[in-house]
């Protein structure tokens, strides 16, 4: 059994907190330049489509994939194909469901989850073997192709409709997660389709369906419903404003993926291990050093927005800066607390996960509820974020009592 050194955790974090800041800053590159190309309302279309594949992505494996981090190593491939098999499943019921709402973008959305859940597997797979560099590369790829080809249509003027935009977006993730799970099925010397076996797996982790996958559900919901609701009451050019914020925001959560990544493998490994001492001092060290890293993130993006403020290029993207500065210390709680959640599937608590995610759903229906009745965005963002503030640091007394 491979022990865990905690003096790698550091440099795996490392690792992969450059691949998480060059896939936002190609991500934020990429939407700068679509801002500049393409009409707001083009834009608002298209925030709109990736809010609803988000949704759709959240419950696309029914949360089994959390499951392939700390199985037993023998059932590897079992896990692997019963994945696989539930991806084609998610993606035809999409395809289905787009057809009787005749919703236009319903085809490439089906198309685009399949795609995205493959990523996902692979994700896992690697984070299950501490495989950090691979993974690293496999989070770049997919926005830095994407950055490449907006780039060069936008120049040549090819690029103008929210259709072309999806479209691109789409081959820019399917080149990589077919190459991606290749390598998985290549590594795991490949796989079998058993149906007794698969359904084994299904009955087994059930839990994961039960209990993750509608707090998965719920808190990407959350997240994601308030693009498609200022779509709706506010118009398609104020969903876009709000949506490059929240998009703003990720940019300084740079570390924040890379953390939970190289959290939630560290801490399997370590439970697995039956090292709960160790456990805590990871996590101990961790909060130490992330309370400084998470202010000086909040100052940053405060800075930075005003700073913008000056520009005559960001004068149409105003709204945009305000709702930055509004959010800028839950981006900073957010990047402090999130990667420590992974101790509730970990641990198997998954019953807290569930309630954390369901608070987050009243949290955000009564925010905008108050926003729709006030028509007052700002009235919505100050809500969300005030209480999303009170959420987390009710998160951080649970991940307290839990490992203590």
């Amino acid at each position: 059994m491979k022990i865990v050194k905690l003096s790698a955790f550091f440099k795996n974090v490392g690792v992969l907190s450059l691949s998480v800041a060059l896939s936002q800053l190609f991500q934020i590159l990429s939407l700068l330049i679509l801002a500049a190309t393409v009409k707001q309302t083009e834009m608002g279309v298209y925030t709109i489509y990736l809010s609803l594949l988000s949704i759709v992505s959240s419950v696309g494996l029914l949360q089994y994939d959390q499951a392939l981090v700390h199985m037993e190593d023998e059932k590897e491939k079992d896990v692997v194909s019963a994945l696989l098999f539930l991806s084609l499943l998610s993606s035809a019921a999409v395809f289905v469901v787009s057809l009787v709402l005749s919703y236009p973008l319903g085809k490439l959305l089906s198309a685009h989850l399949f795609f995205s859940m493959l990523m996902l597997i692979a994700i896992r797979y690697m984070t299950r073997k501490r495989y950090f560099k691979r993974l690293a590369a496999v989070r770049v790829a997919p926005p830095a192709i994407f950055f490449l080809a907006v780039s060069f249509f936008s120049w040549t003027g090819l690029l103008s409709v929210s259709f072309e935009i999806v479209y691109i977006h789409l081959l820019s993730l399917s080149v990589v997660s077919i190459f991606s799970i290749v390598w998985v099925i290549t590594h795991l010397e490949g796989i079998s389709f058993s149906v007794s076996k698969i359904f084994s797996f299904f009955k087994e982790k059930r839990e994961f369906a039960i209990l993750t996958m509608p707090g998965t559900l719920i808190n990407s919901f959350s997240y994601n419903i308030p693009t498609v609701i200022i779509g709706r009451f506010f118009g398609e050019a104020a969903a876009a404003q709000f949506f490059l914020a929240l998009r703003g925001i990720n940019v300084i959560s740079i570390l924040s993926t890379a953390l939970y990544n190289v959290i939630h493998g560290t801490i399997a490994a370590l439970y697995r291990e039956g090292n709960r001492e160790k456990i805590k001092n990871l996590i101990e060290r961790y909060r130490k050093k992330m309370f400084f890293v998470s202010f000086a993130a909040m100052l940053a993006i405060i800075s930075l927005s005003t700073l913008l403020e000056f520009f005559d290029f960001t004068a149409e993207w105003r709204d945009t800066l305000f709702y930055l500065q509004i959010m800028a210390p839950l981006a900073a709680i957010t990047l402090f607390v999130v990667p420590l959640s992974s101790v509730f599937f970990v641990f198997e608590r998954l019953g807290v996960d569930f309630f954390n995610n369901t608070t987050l759903l009243f949290l955000v229906i009564f925010s905008w509820g108050i926003a729709i009745f006030m028509h007052n965005i700002v009235a919505g963002v100050l809500l969300y974020t005030l209480l999303s503030i009170v959420r987390y640091f009710y998160i951080l007394y649970k991940i307290k009592e839990i490992v203590k």
